[in-house]
């Protein structure tokens, strides 16, 4: 059985390492925040809905074997639903200075948010135009952090690499 199902366990793992990374960005943001508000709780139900999707998506990829366009469009199209609304937290965060914490105050940015969103609709768009090359459009997201950086995004340190010193 494992050797005939070989795919659905390289599909599901694939799925586990898509959702374990946009639970640390889900993560990196909101350990920035001190509160929320209802705009922020719903546009996260919104995103908790598309990480419970994803499964649900994978296993369709396998099932759709000969229709790959479909399952594949379906696929990107979570994964831009879920990095939109991480995008929309961080421009509600961003907008409301106040639910940030004191200590990064005024230096959240929201334009590394959209760097991830805008390369998964360029992956979609392109998957539509050559669909031939499948899933492989979703290596442009490695792309991320190069172009963060070039458009002057930084990153801002994460709790556990503070470091108190003692006065």
């Amino acid at each position: 059985m494992l050797a005939d199902e070989r795919w659905t366990f390289v599909a599901f793992a694939l799925s586990f390492a898509v959702i374990a990374q946009f639970w640390v960005g889900h993560h990196r943001l909101f350990e920035h925040l001190r509160d929320y508000s209802n705009a922020i709780l719903w546009t996260n139900f919104v995103w908790l809905a598309s990480i419970v999707f994803i499964p649900f998506t994978t296993q369709l990829l396998g099932e759709l074997s000969s229709d790959t366009r479909g399952g594949n469009s379906l696929y990107i199209g979570v994964l831009i639903v879920a990095s939109a609304c991480l995008a929309v937290i961080q421009w509600l965060t961003v907008r409301h200075p106040d639910l940030q914490r004191s200590d990064v105050r005024g230096q959240l940015d929201v334009r590394g948010g959209l760097v991830a969103l805008g390369l998964l609709l360029l992956a979609f768009l392109l998957h539509l135009v050559a669909p031939s090359v499948g899933m492989f459009w979703l290596l442009l997201l490695f792309l991320a952090g190069p172009v963060a950086r070039l458009m002057g995004v930084r990153k801002l340190p994460r709790d556990r690499d503070i470091i108190e010193r003692p006065s």
